[in-house]
Order: structure tokens, then sequence, then C-alpha cells
């Protein structure tokens, strides 16, 4: 397995996070919003580190193969949320590691963002809040029409 290729994407496709926390970084200051700006900092560090740090080895190898290409992947999904619960590690919500860390990957699998490409809204037959509320009170079960409109009208 191409270890030091894999390494080397991975530090690649960590740059949209670095992009977003000097994004915070910047309204931060901007706002005199103070608080959580040193969290910002740290994600930023840490990720231009690993870019460098990915970027520093010399690859011969670049090529990936079908199941590199899923080790990339699985890594990733485990791997980019650490870098997101930083913030909510350093909040001033009082998390551990492990609920900054399900908190983070919780906002990378939002099912809001579902729920804006989901077919039903877009043709104008299920909002999507009515979707969410039905879907926590039912525990994922099958909903019917008459379920979604006694949660449209309640």
């Amino acid at each position: 397995m191409n270890i030091r290729a894999i390494v080397y994407y991975l530090g690649w496709l960590s740059l949209p996070i670095s992009a977003l926390s000097l994004l915070n970084i910047v309204f931060c200051s901007y706002f005199k919003y103070n608080v959580n700006l040193y969290s910002y900092v740290i994600v930023l560090g840490l990720v231009l580190i690993f870019f460098l740090f990915s970027n520093f080895q010399k690859i011969l190898n670049y090529e990936l193969n079908i199941i590199e290409k899923i080790f990339l992947i699985l890594i990733g999904w485990f791997f980019f949320p650490l870098f997101l619960s930083v913030p909510y590690y350093f909040s001033f919500y009082n998390l551990n590691f492990f609920s900054s860390y399900f908190e983070a990957l919780k906002v990378a699998t939002s099912l809001k963002s579902w729920n804006s490409l989901s077919p039903l809204q877009s043709r104008g037959e299920m909002p999507a809040d009515a979707k969410c509320c039905a879907v926590r009170l039912l525990n994922l079960e099958a909903i019917s029409k008459s379920q979604v409109l006694e949660l449209r009208l309640a």
C-alpha cells in the first residue's frame, strides 16, 4: 500500500479546512469576537503543519489503486473531524474530546445538508423542518403522508 501517497493526498485535502479556519479568523477579528479566535489559529497551524509535513516527502508514485482510494476516503472520514473538533474542544462549552469529536463528525455528515437536496423538498411535497421532526420523532421509521401532515399542522 502506498502510504506516502495517501498522506500526500490527505495533506492536499486538508487545505479547505485551513481556508475555512482562516475565514473564521478574519470574521472573528472583524466583528471583534475574540472568544474562540485562538482555537481557529490552532486549527490553521495544525493543518498547515500537516500539509507541509505531507508534502515534504518525495513520492515516486502518485497514483492510487482502488483499494488505496477507498482507504484514503475512510481515513479522511476519521481524520478530518480531528481538525474540526479543536474549536469545540477549546470552546466555552467545556466539552471533552470525545464529545467535541462527535460534534465535528455530526457537522461533517449533517442531515440538514441532505435535506436541502431532497427530491421531495424540491417538488414542494415536504418541507425540510417537517422531515427532520418526523425522522427524529419516529426514530427513522417509515413516514406516511398523514404523519407528515400532522407534523406540518402542529
